[in-house]
């Protein structure tokens, strides 16, 4: 039978603009929502004559998004993410940060798969709370593990 789970117990951790995970920022207090779409490409073979469409797979990849309440200290790590070409080691429970779930991530640092931050802005409707949201790629391949728990000190 599924085990299904609730989303309020969402880990999310993220590097710093040194690159990779010289410092852990565990941003999951200030998040609503993370989303991981993955693609691959897919390249059209169809040849004269041919009654169907055909194709073969290509390059897989990874596109990620946040949103979330702002928060100062939290705005201070993500604006420094903007545009930094080191890309970022990042985890992300879904199931929450524990050993027994499962977690994907990727190491970042110089030559390493990590999350470039391609878009950061920041909201302030009049009638709602001041928010943010995060657009990126994940370059690189990334790593499904069966555990959350994150190496390293959080802040």
């Amino acid at each position: 039978m599924p085990t299904f789970r609730h989303g309020k117990n969402t880990f999310f951790a993220i590097g710093d603009a040194v690159g990779g995970f010289a410092t852990v920022n565990v941003v999951s207090n200030v998040l609503r929502n993370v989303s991981l779409p993955r693609d691959s490409d897919t390249a059209d073979t169809t040849a004269f004559t041919s009654t169907q469409k055909t194709y073969v797979v290509g390059i897989p990849g990874g596109k990620m998004s946040m949103d979330g309440p702002y928060d100062a200290a939290a705005d201070l790590i993500f604006s420094g993410l903007v545009g930094f070409e080191t890309p970022m080691g990042w985890k992300w429970g879904p199931e929450g940060g524990t050993s027994t779930r499962v977690s994907y991530g990727q190491p970042g640092g110089v030559g390493a798969a990590g999350f470039l931050l391609s878009n950061y802005d920041i909201m302030s409707p009049v009638g709602d709370l001041v928010s943010v949201k995060l657009d990126g790629v994940a370059s690189g391949a990334i790593t499904r593990t069966a555990s959350a728990t994150f190496p390293g000190t959080y802040p």
